[in-house]
């Protein structure tokens, strides 16, 4: 994680995915926003102003997106965790009929029992290089 900013209102960017809110400018540079309850389970919470934008680095090598921003419901928390509190856990079968086996998450996890998903920033940022104005 690099900066949390308060949410507002996204630039176009044509012909993304639909898992794409959109763009910001952020440093100069024109970085995609990514939903990614969206991207996962193809329905958002929607979006008004308690989301923030998380911005991270895209893990890519592509120069035109270093860094990618995600759609967070509130402001986010960090955790301490030991390895032994977190368990790989296996894509919800209700999802498999949906979508390409695991585009976009790293791993499917239980953190202290509860589900979530580590997203694979490289295969995002990958997808989205194209439709990024250099």
């Amino acid at each position: 994680m690099i900066e949390v900013l308060p949410f507002a209102t996204p630039l176009t960017l044509d012909g993304a995915p639909g898992w794409v809110v959109g763009s910001m400018l952020w440093r100069a540079l024109n970085v995609p926003l990514v939903d990614l309850g969206y991207m996962v389970y193809e329905a958002g919470p929607g979006i008004d102003a308690h989301n923030r934008i998380v911005m991270v680095n895209a893990l890519t090598n592509d120069q035109a997106i270093p860094y990618l921003g995600l759609l967070g419901l509130d402001a986010p928390r960090l955790l301490n965790l030991e390895r032994s509190q977190i368990e790989l856990g296996d894509m919800p079968l209700e999802l498999l009929e949906k979508h390409e086996p695991g585009f976009g998450v790293r791993a499917w996890v239980l953190l202290n029992q509860q589900a979530a998903i580590i997203p694979d920033l490289a295969a995002i940022g990958s997808t989205l290089a194209p439709f990024v104005r250099r």
